[in-house]
């Protein structure tokens, strides 16, 4: 086991507040492959070959260079569907070619997970990624490499009591390229969340957009830290990230660390956040209709995840997640 830093922000900053990085006692243990249901035009393969993971500094991805490795590849209009339960460490690649379009649907329910997943999107390409999380001790890695006016639609999901350290950086490396992600998260007890967001425009026109939200209760701890980073020759470049909190206890804490990086000044980028508790008046209406205190909470909590569940856009996905809420 060893401990490592994760989640570091690509400048440091806000140091008292201990958000460049959050340090994690981490162990590379498989005692379960991810199963992989495929329609009919995609492949799997397991293979020996490193997949070009090590980073400068980055010591998870040297780590995940020991793990198990799978390449999906090919197109279709159905979902492939990944299950990954107790114990998993493995690093998914994902290929989608020059005018292709792939949906990919990730569902841990794990003991613990360590997950590296990649995506490289070829010109013109489409790809859905969702990844939902319930329960368990999770460390997710997603990257992303898009080229000319590929898009990238993705979705991450928290429930059902997570601890997990989530990263996620995007290289939209084509014109014209897009990359939308939405999040949601359920925490309470004590539950735990570092999730960490780099959008990183290069080429020129090209579009990101972020939506998080979320509710947190009992002495549930969230960190979310959203980058927009624009490169030199990013002409024409639009991005924009906004955050939705709500706290339903005193003993909660939440931290949310916005952050625009910019070498090219052609472009547009927007950030905000909104963090706040339920209005009286709505539980005293609420109460006044016969529904309890419990149940207010719950309803409130579901809407607030709601959008990513409605952007999965898979009702098998939903009736399961609804089912570990």
């Amino acid at each position: 086991m060893a401990n490592m830093k994760l989640d570091l922000l690509p400048v440091k900053t806000f140091g008292k507040k201990n958000v460049n990085y959050v340090e994690k006692n981490i162990e590379l243990k498989s005692d379960n492959e991810p199963r992989f249901e495929l329609p009919s035009g995609v492949t799997v393969e397991k293979t020996e070959t490193k997949l070009s993971l090590t980073a400068a500094g980055n010591e998870f991805l040297s780590l995940m260079e020991k793990a198990d490795s799978f390449v999906l590849s090919g197109s279709s209009e159905e979902p492939v569907r990944i299950e990954v339960e107790g114990n998993t460490s493995a690093n998914i690649t994902i290929n989608v070619k020059d005018n292709s379009s792939l949906t990919v649907i990730l569902f841990a329910k794990a003991e613990s997970a360590l997950l590296h997943t990649h995506v490289n999107a070829g010109k013109y390409a489409q790809v859905k990624l969702s990844a939902v999380f319930c329960g368990g001790d999770i460390v997710s890695d997603v990257s992303a490499r898009l080229d000319e006016q590929a898009v990238l639609d993705a979705a991450e999901l928290f429930c059902g009591g997570a601890d997990a350290v989530s990263g996620t950086a995007a290289v939209l490396k084509g014109r014209k390229s897009q990359f939308g992600l939405d999040i949601g998260y359920l925490a309470d007890k004590d539950n735990k969340l570092d999730i960490s967001l780099n959008m990183i425009h290069e080429g020129s026109k090209t579009v990101s957009d972020a939506n998080i939200s979320g509710v947190l209760d009992g002495s549930a701890e969230k960190t979310f830290k959203g980058t927009i980073d624009f490169k030199k020759n990013a002409k024409g470049a639009k991005g924009s990230e906004h955050e939705d909190v709500m706290l339903l206890s005193e003993d909660a804490v939440n931290k949310t660390v916005p952050l625009i990086l910019c070498e090219e000044e052609d472009v547009e980028g927007n950030h905000g956040a909104a963090i706040g508790r339920i209005d009286k008046n709505v539980i005293f209406y609420m109460q006044s209709r016969g529904l309890p205190v419990d149940e207010i909470y719950k309803i409130i909590a579901h809407s607030k995840i709601s959008r990513v569940i409605g952007k999965i856009d898979d009702e098998k996905t939903a009736e399961r997640i609804y089912a570990s809420l």
